[in-house]
């Protein structure tokens, strides 16, 4: 049987084995979100845009039970696999656990009297998760999928940042946490439950094994999904039987290897099946298991040494441990085996290049640039954009224009105001500047790039504009239009910032490992281009940067998506130092710090309660106190320090 939810708000069943339209069986006032069976197939859940789970009996439509409680969407209904539990997701954020409950006079057969029979007839919400998964955010296409784990002991569903939150059933506690590639946008188990499958929003194809490693899934792969020989490794038990498969690799043709085969072609038939019921069924003699047991030595009492209770065991653990050897031996550049390791890094993804101070489109508005001077925001109608720039000094009079290009970065400081977009299909990629009304020249300009050239990020300095480009190039324009100068940058461009003369670039120096970006900086003086300072630009763990900026004392700046703020004090010998960890500062709350800033002492920022990035109408600015990271910071003594 086949349900579909339509754009006409009717929900239909087909019956495969005819092809044909069998009923409609709900008809709704709004849109149809989410469609899901029961286990057994006797009841289907219906979520629609009004917040509300319908739950029809198939055998009989006229009976429903409704569950009510979100205030928004629903995203996601899942069905425990053995048992008469509901969880329901919605873009209002809370996760919501429900209890299905039968007629008192009901009948059930004990072998399937949990799973949602005919008889239930009502439900009750046992558990309210809020602020526990994601809310909608630009850019990003959330289906906010539940899976449970076929035992029915927990669920998985992405949680409000780049994870995936496993929750015990019964209890309702967060188990464990998988940090994702990107957000993820589809979750699934395997059928034995061993394996987990995660798909983000930028296409990585990612699947764990959660009981033998959460911070490293076995398989990464991303804009490919590899088929499933290959997507798990072969030492590793099959997802759906369990069993372990068999590695039959050579490591070289060598003369031994060859040998070695020219004896097997020689035997008999009755000995080749006996060596081939030898290999499938992984049995070996007494006198061999004795001597695979010795293969490995416990010799400093670590307890690394798995007990192997029976022969097979033996032989299991050795070609395990050969397949890890491997896999360590091509991360040290060894490819002489010409074996692929999949998954053997978090992640070799480089962050894309983003435009400090900008967001993503989000119900057809986006910001293009929001800094301390002002914001520069977008709005979406049918044939064109709208721009408007405003100042938070009131006295600046702020200004709109009509956007035929649709930019998506810009960069604003008291000269004026630098709008660029990236090339399509149909138009070039372009840059526009306007200068504000007290700039001596009221003369605005445009310049498009080369077909195969786009802009990528944009920067303000006294001496004019600088645009970084997918080539590799830093192109610089004087404020009247003029291009004054150009040069090549060592690796991708990741993003810049400019302030007074100074201008700072953040670029990839080399691939990612291990989830870690290798960034580099150049901090130059516009005015005579000339380098002051380059080196390796420190980013936590696991994180991507976030901003660049600087501050009213013109220190470079930047902040990570780990919410570490940092500064580089030239004046000691050019040293990153932490002034702020967010997270101390958010303690149990979920508020993102979007930076602005420094101003004094004071970090600027937008505190977003349920997103990354600020929404509309435009939010305020906050301040908190700067406080570097020391140990101990309630002892006298290291205030002291700090001040």
């Amino acid at each position: 049987m086949l349900a579909t939810g339509c754009k006409d708000q009717h929900v239909r069943l087909f019956d495969l084995d005819c092809m044909s339209l069998k009923s409609v069986i709900y008809r709704s006032t709004l849109d149809i979100t989410h469609l899901a069976f029961s286990p057994n197939g006797k009841w289907i859940s219906i979520g629609t845009d009004d917040g509300e789970v319908k739950l029809i009996c198939i055998k009989d439509t006229t009976r429903t039970i409704a569950l009510e409680g979100h205030s928004n969407t629903i995203k996601f209904v899942a069905f425990h696999p053995k048992d008469n539990i509901v969880v329901s997701s919605s873009t209002d954020g809370t996760l919501r656990i429900w209890r299905l409950n039968y007629a008192k006079n009901a009948a059930h057969d004990n072998k399937v009297s949990k799973i949602p029979s005919d008889m239930v007839d009502s439900a009750e919400s046992v558990k309210v998760m809020r602020d526990l998964i994601s809310r909608p955010t630009a850019g990003i296409n959330d289906l906010g999928y539940i899976t449970w784990h076929p035992s029915g002991s927990h669920f998985a569903t992405r949680g409000r940042r780049q994870e995936v939150v496993v929750v015990q059933n019964g209890t309702w506690n967060i188990m464990y946490k998988l940090i994702t590639p990107d957000p993820a946008s589809v979750l699934q188990y395997s059928p034995n439950g061993m394996y987990l499958l995660t798909v983000g929003v930028k296409e990585h194809f990612c699947i764990w094994r959660p009981e033998v490693d959460r911070e490293v899934p076995i398989t990464n792969e991303k804009f490919a999904i590899p088929a499933t020989e290959k997507a798990i490794p072969a030492e590793l038990p099959h997802p759906v039987t369990g069993q372990e498969k068999k590695i039959v690799k050579q490591l070289q043709k060598t003369d031994f290897e060859q040998s070695k085969t020219d004896r097997r072609n020689n035997t008999t038939d009755s000995n080749m099946a006996t060596y081939n019921n030898y290999a499938d069924n992984e049995e070996i003699d007494e006198e061999e298991y004795e001597e695979m047991c010795d293969f490995v030595v416990d010799d400093d009492g670590a307890g690394y040494l798995e007990d192997l209770k029976r022969p097979s065991d033996a032989l299991r653990y050795k070609e395990r441990s050969r397949a890890t050897a491997l896999s360590e031996l091509q991360l040290g550049g060894l490819s002489c085996y010409n074996q692929p390791i999949l998954g053997s890094t978090f992640s070799n993804e480089i962050q894309a290049a983003f435009q400090s101070g900008s967001t993503a489109e989000l119900n057809n508005k986006r910001y293009l640039a929001f800094n301390l001077i002002g914001v520069v925001s977008s709005l979406k109608s049918d044939v064109h954009w709208t721009v408007n720039v405003e100042f938070h000094d009131k006295s600046q009079r702020p200004f709109h224009f009509t956007d035929h290009y649709g930019y998506t970065m810009s960069a604003l400081n008291e000269s004026g105001a630098v709008f660029a977009c990236q090339a399509t299909s149909s138009t070039p990629s372009t840059i526009f500047f306007r200068p504000l009304d007290n700039w001596p020249s009221k003369d605005e300009w445009t310049v498009q790039l080369a077909i195969k050239e786009s802009a990528l990020a944009v920067a303000l300095t006294k001496m004019g504009i600088v645009v970084a480009t997918d080539l590799g190039y830093l192109r610089y324009f004087s404020y009247g239009g003029s291009q004054i100068g150009i040069q090549s940058l060592a690796g991708p461009i990741l993003t810049m910032a400019g302030h007074a003369k100074y201008l700072f670039i953040a670029y990839h120096s080399s691939g990612a490992f291990h989830g870690n970006q290798s960034v580099s900086f150049i901090l130059m003086d516009a005015e005579k281009r000339k380098t002051i300072h380059r080196d390796n630009l420190p980013i936590s763990p696991a994180s991507t940067l976030e901003w660049v900026g600087f501050s009213d004392t013109m220190i470079p700046l930047t902040y990570d998506t780990k919410g570490i703020l940092r500064g580089m004090f030239l004046h000691q010998d050019a040293s990153w130092v932490p002034l702020l960890d967010t997270d101390v500062v958010r303690g149990t709350k979920q508020d993102h710090y979007w930076a602005l800033g420094v101003v004094g002492s004071q970090f600027m920022c937008i505190i977003c309660k349920n997103d990354k990035t600020p929404q509309f109408p435009k939010p305020i600015i906050n301040e908190l106190p700067l406080q570097v990271p020391f140990c101990q910071f309630n002892l006298t003594s290291t205030q002291m320090e700090e001040s």
